[in-house]
């Protein structure tokens, strides 16, 4: 029935009406289902661009949290090669005194 829609020269005058109502009905139908693929499809994708955004900001809280705690380590290593530095300078300068006072 559809094919005959398409011929050249054709009359439209021949073709039964209720032929002419399932092609609509049934065109009607495909763009029906088609519409609901699309939906789907369209869903899915935000639902997945909607994770992409929710793991990059989970990846990026998890990686400012590994440089705050490499950064207070460092700190930490820090004050603690400051103070044994002092700590033997402190001790240096005691032996330089005593050592002074010894040939005193």
């Amino acid at each position: 029935m559809v094919c005959y829609l398409f011929e050249k020269d054709n009359d439209f005058t021949k073709i039964p009406l209720d032929g002419l109502v399932k092609t609509l009905e049934s065109v009607a139908h495909y763009r029906a289902v088609c519409g609901a693929e699309s939906s789907r499809i369209r869903f899915a994708h935000y639902a997945a661009s909607t994770m992409r955004v929710d793991l990059e900001s989970a990846w990026s809280r998890i990686t400012d949290t590994d440089v705050s705690r490499e950064t207070i380590l460092l700190a930490r290593n820090k004050v603690l090669v400051d103070s044994g530095a002092k700590m033997l300078q402190t001790a240096h300068e005691s032996m330089q005194v005593a050592l002074k006072l010894l040939e005193n």
